[in-house]
């Protein structure tokens, strides 16, 4: 059966902490895609999949953000993820909101836009966790607020859901402070789970 061609394009996001990418990090994001890519196309055929990544690491390192921009080519997209390395370091909080800015600069244009957000340590700012260690702990060093960074993705990119991704317990109240904001900020927001074997959980 034959759909709306707007209806059947997918823009797929993986905003990723880089200093977690270890290989079985990198081979569960490739086999998420993998059998994403595999679901939607036995499903719609027709479907045109575009996937991308941001990866995103701490003020001090001297890369902040890497990207991987929207491509239709599956294999384009893997090489570039496996090329990741997590080299940096120190306190345990990361720069998790220039990982949310390098989202809103990227090539969104299909209608169905996904937001997936694998991390293993919270941003920094006490209002986000629970005691790790933290050399900011007031919060963002460039003074962005969470609130204008999550409103941005929903109302500019206009991004359809936002699943995140559990690695441990740090990342716990960094979850539910965005959820929490979500409610304030954004009708139909949802705490339901993502139905896979991983701890996804959708934002919004």
């Amino acid at each position: 059966m034959k759909c709306d061609a707007s209806w059947i394009e997918f823009n797929i996001l993986v905003d990723v902490d880089w200093l977690c990418c270890v290989q079985s990090i990198i081979n569960m994001v490739k086999e998420q895609i993998k059998e994403m890519a595999a679901g939607v196309g036995k499903a719609y055929p027709d479907v045109k999949l575009r996937v991308a990544f941001v990866a995103y690491r701490d003020y001090e390192d001297d890369l902040v953000t890497e990207r991987c921009e929207f491509t239709d080519h599956l294999s384009t997209f893997i090489k570039a993820l496996s090329e990741l390395h997590a080299i940096g370091g120190g306190d345990a909080g990361e720069d998790v909101f220039s990982g949310l800015q390098g989202i809103a600069s990227l090539n969104w244009t299909s209608q169905n836009r996904l937001l997936f957000h694998i991390a293993d340590a919270p941003c920094h700012g006490r209002r986000f966790h629970n005691g790790v260690s933290d050399e900011f702990p007031r919060g963002d060093m460039h003074g962005r607020r969470i609130e204008d960074l999550l409103s941005s993705l929903r109302t500019d990119c206009k991004i359809t859901k936002y699943f995140f991704c559990h690695l441990n317990k740090s990342t716990e109240r960094w979850c539910k402070s965005s959820r929490t904001l979500m409610l304030k900020l954004v009708i139909g927001f949802s705490t339901n789970s993502f139905p896979t074997s991983t701890k996804f959980h959708m934002l919004w």
